[in-house]
Parts: structure tokens; sequence; C-alpha cells
């Protein structure tokens, strides 16, 4: 699967590349029209286009899905609408998860281009 990422860099021009977002926590592979999320123990989607504005932030909808350890149950949670906001600048974002219907700050997170995540799954 080819990986890209389109944002509007701060320069004001449309960059696309071949890259891989990851940190503590968390890598987002990027495709053309959204990305795939992994989390510890959960995973999303961003079902839009990553687009930044000129300052690099960015607000995106998709979903959120809790995992759990052992074998999937029938009844395993199901996605949650989740919004994925942050900020771009050179190769550093800034994440925030917020799922709805969960209460308290959401998720933060620090990741850099083209370095994969470090990710402690649920098994």
């Amino acid at each position: 699967m080819r990986i890209l990422l389109i944002f509007l860099a701060a320069a004001g021009g449309l960059a696309t590349q071949e890259v891989t977002w990851g940190g503590e926590h968390v890598e987002i592979k990027v495709a053309s029209r959204g990305a795939i999320v992994e989390l510890d123990c959960a995973h999303g989607t961003i079902d839009e286009r990553i687009a930044a504005d000129a300052q690099g932030a960015f607000t995106l909808k998709g979903t959120f899905t809790p995992e759990s350890h052992g074998p999937t149950r029938d009844d395993a949670p199901a996605a949650a609408k989740a919004t994925y906001s942050g900020t771009i600048k050179g190769n550093r974002m800034t994440l925030h998860v917020t799922i709805e219907g969960e209460e308290g700050p959401g998720r933060d997170f620090t990741l850099t281009r083209d370095r994969p995540g470090t990710l402690y799954k649920c098994r």
C-alpha cells in the first residue's frame, strides 16, 4: 500500500510525500484519503484527507476502537467517533485525540515523520 501524506506546508505549498508518523504509543500511516492510526490497545482511522492550514494546524474526523487482551469476542467494543487535531511543524506533529462519549481531557502524542511508532499492543 502506498502511504502518502498530503498537507498544506507552512510555506504555502501542497506537499505529497510517502511517510509514516510515529511516536511513543502511536503510529499513523497516511493514505491519499485518510490514515490508519495504531495506538497501544486501540486502533482508529482518519476518514478525511489530511490537510493542515498555513500554520500547520489540522482537525480531522475519524474513528477510535479499543482493543483488549486475548481473543476477540462477539461483543467487542464498536468503533466510536473521534476527532484528531494538532499541528505539523517540520518533521514534528503534535496530536490530540478526542473520543466521542468519553469524559476527560483526551489523549496527547508527539510524533516524528519517517519514524515508526513504539507500540505496546494488547495480546
